[in-house]
Formats: structure tokens, C-alpha cells, sequence
């Protein structure tokens, strides 16, 4: 009888550890619950800390090279503007390998104005990631993208970061589009945008989008 007792005031002490536990996981999970849906309802009223504390936690650019060196973002008036900085034209293969008849690998310079359009699609693809991203993430009907990329500034002598492409894109364009199969550079046309562009000279500086003074940002 005294095991059984024991046996039993052990079991009750069990209980109601695991009672406490499961109070306090509750407690947690309703506190995240409350949280998250006090975020949702600024986010979706527009205000601009909640669209930050978003682009903050949520987006991933920033975490890989693949796009670029990193990812700028602005709030201001309910709209977001991310400037991604892209790589330069170094990252297109300055030339072309071709496979001769006897097996054996050619090796060829890349046209310049093919090696200027392949730069272009790489600009406009990464214009198209960073916006599908946004959308992804916020409940937005419009995001503004602006890639700049390090060119010579010929008053100065110096590389900056100069803007060469922006584009204001529609969520309800955007959605619509198949981005497996279209062409990055023409499907700007798709969008109100600025480019300057040609395929011998390649891109030249830009007025962005949207260039107006922002209230907040995000890196």
C-alpha cells in the first residue's frame, strides 16, 4: 500500500508538471498568435514600421550573392523601393565555347553586343526576383525596383553605384506573367520602367522611379 501511495504521489507530481508545461507553451503560442496578428492588421492598414519589421525578418535576398552584394530598402507613402546592387558586366563570360567536329573545345571573344544583351536579361532577371520576392512577402499592389550597378562616373574618375534600371511593378501584371519562358529584358515592356540601354554601349545611368526622399529603409 505505501508503494502504491508513492506510486501515485509521483504521478500526480508528473501531471501537474505536465500541466504547467503545456499552460506555458499555450501561453507562449498565443502570445506569438497575438503578435502576428497585430502585425498582419498594421500591415495591412500600410503602416510603414509593420511593412519594415516584414522586409526585415522575412526576406532572404540579403542572404545569398546570387542577385548581387546586398539589397536596399525604402518605405515611404504605403510603397516599398528596394535598390538591389547588382554585380558589374564581370559576371557575363567574356567569351564563347563552341565544340569543333574532332571533339575538341573552341574558344571564341563573346560578341559585344551579345555579351551586352546577356548583361541586360542578367539585370532585368534580378529586377524580376527581387519584385516577385516583395510580393511574396507583402500584401502590396505595387513595388518599385531600382538596380544599380558600379560604373565610372567620368566628372569624377571613380566608380559609384549608379542606377540602370527601375521599374514600377504591378502585382496583377506581375502575377500574370511565366516567368519560365519569357525574356527578362523585354518583359520590362510589361511595366512602367527606365532603361537606357544599347547593344554596343550597354547600360547608362538612369533618374530612378519613385525619387522622391524616403522615410524609412532597411539593409
Amino acid at each position: 500500500m505505501e508503494q502504491l501511495e508513492k506510486e501515485v504521489t509521483q504521478a500526480k507530481l508528473l501531471d501537474e508538471n505536465e500541466r504547467l508545461a503545456l499552460e506555458e507553451k499555450h501561453k507562449g503560442d498565443f502570445e506569438e498568435w497575438e503578435n502576428d496578428r497585430s502585425l498582419a492588421k498594421r500591415l495591412l492598414a500600410g503602416e510603414e514600421a509593420a511593412i519594415l519589421e516584414v522586409i526585415t525578418e522575412l526576406q532572404t535576398l540579403n542572404k545569398t550573392d546570387l542577385i548581387g552584394s546586398s539589397v536596399q530598402f525604402s518605405i515611404s507613402d504605403n510603397y516599398v523601393h528596394a535598390r538591389p546592387q547588382v554585380h558589374t558586366d564581370e559576371i557575363v563570360p567574356s567569351f564563347r565555347r563552341k565544340q569543333l567536329a574532332s571533339g575538341k573545345l573552341s574558344e571564341t571573344k563573346m560578341p559585344i553586343g551579345q555579351f551586352n544583351e546577356l548583361y541586360q536579361d542578367y539585370v532585368a532577371s534580378v529586377a524580376l526576383k527581387v519584385a516577385g520576392d516583395m510580393f511574396q512577402i507583402l500584401p502590396l499592389p505595387e513595388v518599385l525596383v531600382t538596380c544599380e550597378s558600379n560604373m565610372l562616373n567620368a566628372a569624377t574618375g571613380h566608380k559609384e553605384a549608379t542606377p540602370i534600371l527601375s521599374v514600377q511593378f504591378v502585382r496583377s501584371t506581375f502575377m500574370q506573367l511565366k516567368l519560365v519562358h519569357l525574356d527578362p529584358s523585354d518583359s520590362m515592356a510589361n511595366f512602367n520602367h527606365v532603361m537606357k540601354f544599347s547593344k554596343t554601349k550597354g547600360f547608362s545611368a538612369i533618374v530612378p522611379l519613385g525619387n522622391e526622399d524616403t522615410k524609412s529603409s532597411a539593409s
